[in-house]
C-alpha cells in the first residue's frame, strides 16, 4: 500500500521530533498498559513524542497514514501542526492538478452523455476556481492528515475494532477529550448519546482532507460515478441466475419470492410417491462469474448485484449485496468496493405488511393458480416470509444509497476504499 509524498512529510517530522517539538505527555511517553486503555490509535515517534488518532492506513513496510483532530494537534504540539497546515495546502494544490488533468481526459470522453457531462464539467469548473484562487474560503476539515514513514515510528498501538468504532463514534458526535479518555469513560458518555451506538454507522471520511488519489482509486472512482450519472446496472437474483433490474424495480416480485414456498409444500406431497434422498447434491454458486459477464455484456464499469440466500423450508436466510467495479478496460478483474448483508426475519413483520402483501396484483394471481392444491394454510407464513425478504432488501438499497450519495459529492474525497481494505 503506497502513501502519499512520504519523503517530504518524513523530513518535517524529523525536524520536528529531534527539536522535542512532536506531540507529547507533559511527563513522558504514553506506557503500553495506559496506550490499552484508550479507544484512539497511538503512534510513537522516534525521537520522542506521541500522536493520538486513527490510523487509517499501514503499509506492509509500516508508513502509516494517521487522521488526527486538527484542534488537539494544534493544541499539543502548535509547531508540528503549523508544518502540517502548510503541507496540507501544498498537497491540496497537487490533488487539484491531478484532478483537472484526469477530468479533461475524461470530459473528452462523454461528452455525448448529458447527465454525466453535466456532473464533471460541474466539478472541473470548482477545480479551476481552487486553482486560480476564485473558490470561497473553507473552514478546513476536522482532521489532519499525518503521513508517516517507517523510519519515523518507534511503536504502534491500533486498537481493536470495537474501540476504534468507540473512537470514531466520540468524534463524529463530538464529545469532548476523545484522544485521552479511557475507553470505558467514553462507553458512558457514548451511551448517554445514543443507547444503541454500538451498531451506528459513524463515518469520519467527510472530514479528511483530500490525498493524490493513485490511478486504481481514480478508476473505481471513475466507475462508481459513471454508473451514478450515467448507466446503473443493477442485478437482481438467486444462486447464478439474474435479471438486471436498474433503478425502476427496487421493489422485487413479492409473487416470486413467496412462491418457493408453496413449492415445497408440493414436493412434499410428491415425495410421498418417490424415494427420499433424491436429487443432485447442491454445487458451489459461481454467481460472481455470472453477474461479470452481464455487466460486461452491458458494456458498464461498475454493477449492484443483489443476491436472495434462503432457505425455504426454515424460513430464513439473507439479503447479500455488492457493488462491483471493473479494475481496467483490458483485464476482466473486476473488484468489490462496498458489501453488506441484511438478515431475513419473518418475526419482525407487521401483520399490517402482511395485508398489504395479500392484496397485492401479483399475490392474488399466485393464489388463483395454486387454488386447490392444498397450500392455503401455509399463506400468512408466506406472506410473511416474503414481506421480511421485501423489508431486508429495501434496508439494502438504502444503505447503498447513502454510500453512493457520500462519495458522489466531490470527486477528491472521502478516499475510496474497496471493501477488502480494512
Amino acid at each position: 500500500m503506497s502513501l502519499v509524498s512520504l519523503r517530504s512529510g518524513a523530513a518535517a517530522l524529523l525536524m520536528l521530533a529531534a527539536a522535542g517539538l512532536a506531540a507529547s505527555a507533559a511527563n513522558g511517553d504514553t506506557t503500553p498498559n495506559e496506550a490499552r486503555g484508550l479507544a484512539a490509535d497511538l503512534v510513537w515517534l522516534q525521537g520522542g513524542g506521541e500522536l493520538r488518532g486513527a490510523v487509517l492506513e499501514a503499509s506492509a513496510e509500516g508508513d502509516l497514514l494517521v487522521a488526527v483532530r486538527r484542534d488537539w494537534l494544534k493544541a499539543e504540539s502548535p509547531r508540528l501542526y503549523e508544518r502540517e497546515a502548510e503541507r496540507e495546502k501544498e498537497r491540496s494544490h497537487e490533488v487539484d492538478e491531478q484532478l483537472l488533468t484526469r477530468l479533461d481526459e475524461w470530459i473528452a470522453l462523454r461528452e455525448e452523455d448529458r447527465s454525466l457531462f453535466a456532473a464533471i464539467s460541474a466539478e472541473r469548473r470548482r477545480c479551476r476556481e481552487r486553482l486560480d484562487g476564485k473558490a470561497r474560503a473553507a473552514e478546513p476539515p476536522e482532521f489532519c492528515l499525518i503521513e508517516l514513514p517507517a523510519d519515523d515510528v518507534r511503536r504502534v498501538q491500533r486498537q481493536t475494532p470495537d474501540r476504534r468504532r468507540l473512537a470514531v463514534f466520540a468524534w463524529r458526535e463530538r464529545l469532548k477529550n476523545v484522544e485521552t479518555s479511557s475507553a470505558t469513560k467514553l462507553v458512558a458518555d457514548a451511551k448517554a448519546k445514543s443507547a444503541d451506538w454500538a451498531t451506528v454507522e459513524a463515518d469520519l471520511s467527510d472530514r479528511l482532507p483530500p490525498l493524490p488519489q493513485s490511478d486504481a482509486e481514480w478508476r473505481r472512482r471513475v466507475a462508481l460515478w459513471e454508473y451514478v450519472f450515467r448507466e446503473p446496472c443493477d442485478l437482481q437474483g438467486t444462486g447464478e441466475v439474474f435479471v438486471r433490474t436498474d433503478s425502476a424495480a427496487e421493489r422485487p416480485d413479492v409473487a416470486a419470492l413467496i412462491a418457493p414456498i408453496f413449492q415445497s409444500t408440493l414436493k412434499s406431497q410428491l415425495a410421498d410417491l418417490l424415494e427420499p434422498g433424491l436429487g443432485a447434491a447442491p454445487q458451489p454458486s459461481r454467481w460472481r462469474e455470472t453477474a461479470v459477464r452481464m455487466a460486461e455484456q452491458a458494456e458498464v464499469l461498475a454493477c449492484r448485484v443483489t443476491r436472495l440466500e434462503t432457505n425455504i423450508e426454515r424460513l430464513s436466510g439473507q439479503v447479500a449485496t455488492e457493488f462491483l467495479v471493473r479494475e481496467d478496460a483490458a483485464s476482466r478483474q473486476w473488484t468489490t468496493l462496498w458489501k453488506e448483508e441484511r438478515m431475513i426475519d419473518p418475526s419482525q413483520v407487521t401483520q399490517k405488511r402482511v395485508d398489504a402483501l395479500r392484496d397485492d396484483p401479483q399475490v392474488k394471481q399466485l393464489l388463483t393458480t395454486l387454488a386447490g392444491f392444498g397450500v392455503e394454510g401455509q399463506l400468512d407464513q408466506a406472506l410473511r416470509f416474503g414481506a421480511a425478504v421485501e423489508i431486508a432488501q429495501q434496508e439494502s438499497a438504502a444503505a447503498f444509497q447513502a454510500y453512493r450519495d457520500r462519495y458522489t459529492r466531490d470527486l477528491r474525497t472521502p478516499p475510496l476504499r474497496t471493501a477488502e481494505m480494512p
